[in-house]
């Protein structure tokens, strides 16, 4: 979770923890041509109700870290929700570094692979981003179990 920002809204008389998100459009590595821009809007609270304030109107997919206060977004459809593979990964992490764990240790090695895909695709277009997305991991898949 983010550390909360302290600030205060008109007519508190003192300052408060609040949460803050980072909003960012226009990504060039990724083959965008918008310019880059970044919004950061504070919320009172990190409830299911700000995310949909704030994006009211939104339409496309929506890259987050799994807060549970996105889910509502996709509910309509309208909005698809791309998770963080940082956060996917971390419990595997975690499970490794605390002792023998086969399983965790296998993922944490599939995505290391879709990592390598992602180096070596930044800054392609969509479509051929896509088909590496498709074609890659399957293909190193296959090697690894002969």
């Amino acid at each position: 979770m983010r550390p909360p920002c302290r600030y205060s809204i008109p007519g508190e008389e003192e300052p408060k923890n609040r949460p803050a998100v980072g909003l960012c459009a226009g990504r060039p590595p990724w083959g965008g041509t918008d310019p880059p821009a970044a919004v950061y809007v504070y919320a009172t609270d990190r409830t299911g109700a700000q995310p949909i304030k704030h994006l009211s109107g939104f339409k496309g997919v929506l890259q987050v870290d799994g807060y549970s206060g996105s889910r509502p977004l996709a509910e309509k459809g309208e909005v698809k929700l791309a998770f963080c593979w940082a956060h996917v990964r971390r419990p595997f992490y975690e499970l490794v570094t605390g002792g023998p764990a086969p399983i965790a240790s296998q993922m944490l090695e599939r995505i290391k692979t879709l990592y390598a895909v992602e180096a070596q695709i930044r800054g392609l277009g969509a479509d051929k981003r896509r088909a590496a997305r498709q074609h890659q991991p399957e293909e190193q898949a296959r090697r690894r179990t002969g």
